[in-house]
Formats: C-alpha cells, structure tokens, sequence
C-alpha cells in the first residue's frame, strides 16, 4: 500500500503532555479525509479502539482499516501510545510499522485512507482563570485555522470556509476583532471566498485584514504588499480596475521596498499592473510593465504556465498598443504550446489563447 493512500494521524498542538501534570491535557481528534471526514472526538478515556467495526470506538469507514485496526492507550503519565491490533495493512507511525509507539507531538501515524490530526488542548483548572480558557480556545482555533487551510488546499471550499468561520469566530471573542491572529484568518477565509467566487465577502475579509495589519506593521512590511495585492486582485475580478491597479502600484513599491527590483514578489505585483492597464484600455503603458515582470519570471524561470500567462499579457498589450505585432504573435504561439502540454488547469487557458490567435493573425 502507497504512502498516499495511507492514514495519517497528525500529533502536535506544542507542548508534550507527557511532561508536566498530565491532568493539564485533554488530546482532541478531528478526521479530515475520507467518509468519516469531519468526525471529532475528545480523548477523554485511558483507551479507545480504532477500526471499521461498530463496535470501535472510533469507527472508519475506510477498506484500508481493519474492523479493529488499532488502539489509542492514554497513561498515567498523561502519554498517548498507539497499539496495533494485528491489523491487515498495518499501523505506520513516522512511516515506520510499529506494533507499539508513544506518540510525540508531530507523530503522523498511518492506518487506511484516512487523515486524523490530534492536537492537546489544556485543561482549564479555574472557571476564574481568564488566561488559561483564553489559551484553551485559541489553540483550538489554530486547530481549526489549519484544517481550514488544509480543505482549501485540498479544494473542499465549502468545509474550508465553515471551519475558518469557526476559528474566526472563537479569535474575535477570545482575542479581539482587531488581533493579528485574526486578520491572518480573514486572509485565508478571503481566499476561500474568492474561490467560490463569493467576492463580496472576500473583499470584506481583505479589508478587515489590511486595516487591522497597518495599525502595527510598518507601511513597507512585504506582510502588508501581499494583503494590498490579494485585495486589488479581488477588485479586478469585480471589474473595479482602476482602484485595482491603485493596490497592485502600492504593492509593487511595498515588495521592491523590501526585496529589491528583481524578486518575483515585484513581477507578480507588476504583472497584475499590466492586467489592470489592459483593463482599462491603455495597452502601450502596459508593455514596459509586462516586459519587465516577464523578464523577472524567465530570470528565476519560475513555474512555466505562470511564464506563459505573462507572455500571453505581453502579447495583447504589444499588439493593442500597434507594438510589435509579429513579436506579439509569437509570444502567443510560445503561451499557448505551454498551455497545450496539459499542465493542471491550462485547459482554458489554451482555450483563450486559440480564440485569441484566430481573430490576431499576422501577414
């Protein structure tokens, strides 16, 4: 069975809570892929079973599990072991079959095709201990925070965005709407909203973010240029190009600022300046822009279909602008035999530029 289609049971949340008082230490369960996605279960017994059967206690339905696959055994010392039970496909931990393994923080352990992540939450001691509960829910809001993170990387938007909802949530009662914490979790929320297309809310999110950052970052903080350029992307989306390029020139001299002329950061912010001044119709300003960003790219040869977008930029502004039309013709040749390899997602992209060439043709 391959790495990949194995379960991962993810450990970590800080400290060892086999040091100190194991009392202090409650591990908390969260299923993240798979059928039984979502599942979530405090460890709060000295044993819990794992496997397909009912009669588990922490039942996966998963062809890869056993019908009692493994077992989570908790210790006086307040460590967590992991017991293999004779399993079929065996249980991995570190990428390594174990019949028996304390668990550390950061331990992955694999069983079938599922991905757990365990985390330690402390225990409150004192209902009058404000600090202690504060601790308590942000670290469960980190939790959440990056499984939210994980289902967007994973394209899953819809449990992404009710998951960084949640973590939004306990960070603005735990620590004020204006934390940085929290604007990191309205950065990736933004995100999510943008992929499902919600822009609206993820403008909401990036400006909640940047107003919250610029009252303690430095105005050239390169933190700052990657919140101002998420935001003009977004309002490039909405077609509100010219408060669009506005962001994407302010983000330009934040990442030069703080990396120097040269730095991708620099051509991704001068590349979405040419998009906006094509936007608004002025082709011939948007030429030295492109030209300079894609000199960047093709510099560090970075990622070859972002190459070939900025070719294809490159090639609408020189032939709108009555440039070099030749040249433009085959800077689109170039971005679309890229496209045409069948990278992920270039499919319309190849699309657009057929469309593209049809109507541009030289000679």
């Amino acid at each position: 069975m391959s790495e990949k289609d194995a379960t991962e049971t993810i450990v970590q949340g800080g400290q060892d809570p086999s040091k100190g008082d194991p009392r202090k230490w409650s591990p908390h369960l969260t299923v993240l892929s798979g059928t039984s996605k979502g599942t979530d279960v405090h460890i709060l017994r000295a044993e819990y079973t794992i496997g397909r059967s009912d009669a588990c206690d922490i039942q996966l339905d998963d062809d890869g599990v056993s019908r009692r696959h493994a077992k989570l055994v908790r210790t006086a010392d307040g460590s967590i072991r992991v017991l293999d039970l004779k399993s079929t496909n065996g249980t991995y931990v570190n990428n390594e079959r174990v019949e028996l393994a304390l668990l550390q923080d950061g331990d992955r352990v694999r069983l079938g095709n599922t991905v757990t992540i365990l985390c330690y939450e402390e225990v409150i001691e004192s209902p009058q201990s404000a600090t202690t509960s504060s601790n308590v829910d942000d670290r469960f809001a980190t939790t959440l925070a990056n499984l939210g993170a994980l289902y967007y990387s994973q394209g899953d938007l819809s449990r992404a965005h009710t998951t960084l909802q949640r973590a939004l949530a306990i960070r603005e009662k735990e620590l004020g709407p204006e934390h940085p914490k929290v604007a990191a979790t309205l950065v990736t929320l933004a995100k999510v909203s943008e992929g499902q297309g919600a822009y609206d809310q993820a403008r909401d999110c990036l400006e909640r973010a940047l107003a919250i950052e610029q009252r303690t970052r430095d105005p050239q903080d390169p933190e700052l240029g990657h919140i101002v350029h998420a935001l003009g992307c977004v309002l490039h989306a909405q077609n509100h190009y010219k408060q669009a390029l506005d962001l994407h020139e302010r983000a330009a001299s934040i990442f030069e600022s703080a990396h120097g002329p040269s730095h991708v950061n620099v051509a991704k912010a001068l590349a979405a300046i040419g998009e906006a001044r094509l936007a608004l119709g002025s082709p011939a300003t948007a030429v030295a822009v492109l030209e300079r960003a894609l000199a960047i790219r093709e510099s560090t040869d970075l990622g070859s279909t972002t190459i070939a977008e900025l070719r294809f930029s490159l090639a609408r502004a020189l032939w709108d602008g009555r440039g070099d039309r030749a040249r433009a013709h085959k800077l689109a040749l170039r971005a679309r035999d890229v496209f045409a390899s069948g990278g992920e997602g270039t499919g319309p992209l190849r699309a657009v530029v057929d469309a593209w060439l049809e109507t541009h043709r030289v000679g």
